[in-house]
């Protein structure tokens, strides 16, 4: 929660966060670059990708932030995760 609260305070309205589900909707690569162009088009000149942990994201982080993606039903290290986006 601490780490949220701290995140959540460094957001702009520039900065669009993208929570990673593996519960939610998984793009391809061309539906994964059209929805990034997408959120470009509205303005957004930042993206923070992040990794869900051990125990999940908060209730404040899922509801606060309707975008969800997935990259992989596989799952990966969190440092994998990093070196693909």
């Amino acid at each position: 929660m601490k780490d949220e609260k701290l995140l959540l305070e460094k957001l702009s309205l520039k900065d669009k966060m993208i929570l990673l589900d593996e519960r939610r909707i998984q793009f391809d690569s061309k539906g994964f670059a059209n929805k990034l162009q997408y959120f470009k088009c509205q303005g957004f000149k930042h993206f923070l990708f992040i990794i869900k942990g051990l125990y999940g994201f908060s209730t404040i982080l899922k509801n606060q932030f309707a975008e969800h993606s997935v990259l992989s039903q596989m799952t990966f290290s969190h440092q994998m995760i990093r070196l693909f986006l």
